[in-house]
């Protein structure tokens, strides 16, 4: 059969009425002529269709944070820090991990202390007051030798040890006693994507034990 002697019109397969023989709906009765006409489109259909739908985005949303996500997933590190234990020597900090990945907490801790006049005329025990400040040591630790290389799982404490190495002396200033006696620390997600840098607070008795010190380059290193 040629394309001429092909049909021209067909009979819709709902009323009956002829239509075009490539029409996909008849202009009539408005009935499809393919696979849809199958379907009982209304109202019902068209919900069951969208609840379907939303169903299915939110099934595949999460699925595609863990595969197309992976990365970041991996740079879900939150680590804190608390200092339990400082002295001229030494400072323990315990670090917190509340995220989901590993991290890395760095070799080094810097701590900015302030440091008192050495007792003289009208000392007293007033710590902080501008006059009796003599400056301020900026004390670099080093983390002490560990077979987990400063590692804090997810969910976990990890407390490490840390050695002094080096003091400076630096002159102080009043309009910077905010930021003086704390320490920072650097830390890095396992996947390498989030790097931070946060302070951490001394206890009151190692402030102290540095603000009366009167330590400064001349300080003696730490026995080894």
């Amino acid at each position: 059969m040629t394309e001429q002697d092909q049909p021209t019109t067909k009979l819709c397969l709902m009323c009956c009425t002829p239509i075009p023989a490539r029409a996909r709906k008849c202009t009539t009765c408005g009935e499809f002529q393919d696979w849809r006409r199958l379907i009982p489109w209304g109202n019902s259909t068209l919900a069951l269709l969208t609840a379907l739908i939303s169903v299915t985005t939110v099934a595949v949303v999460p699925l595609g944070k863990v595969v197309a996500g992976w990365s970041v997933d991996r740079d879900d590190a939150r680590v804190t820090g608390v200092m339990t234990e400082m002295t001229t020597n030494s400072a323990t900090v315990a670090f917190l991990n509340t995220g989901t990945a590993r991290s890395f907490v760095d070799t080094g801790l810097t701590c900015a202390m302030l440091v008192r006049k050495q007792p003289g005329p009208g000392y007293d025990q007033l710590i902080y007051r501008d006059e009796d400040i003599s400056h301020v040591a900026v004390i670099k630790y080093i983390r002490s030798i560990d077979p987990n290389g400063g590692l804090v799982e997810p969910g976990k404490l990890a407390p490490y040890n840390y050695v002094r190495t080096s003091v400076k002396r630096v002159a102080y200033n009043p309009a910077n006693k905010d930021f003086a006696n704390s320490c920072t620390y650097h830390s890095i997600s396992e996947g390498g994507g989030l790097q931070s840098t946060q302070r951490v607070i001394p206890p009151i008795t190692g402030a102290l034990a540095i603000y009366y010190s009167g330590i400064d380059e001349t300080t003696p290193p730490p026995p080894k």
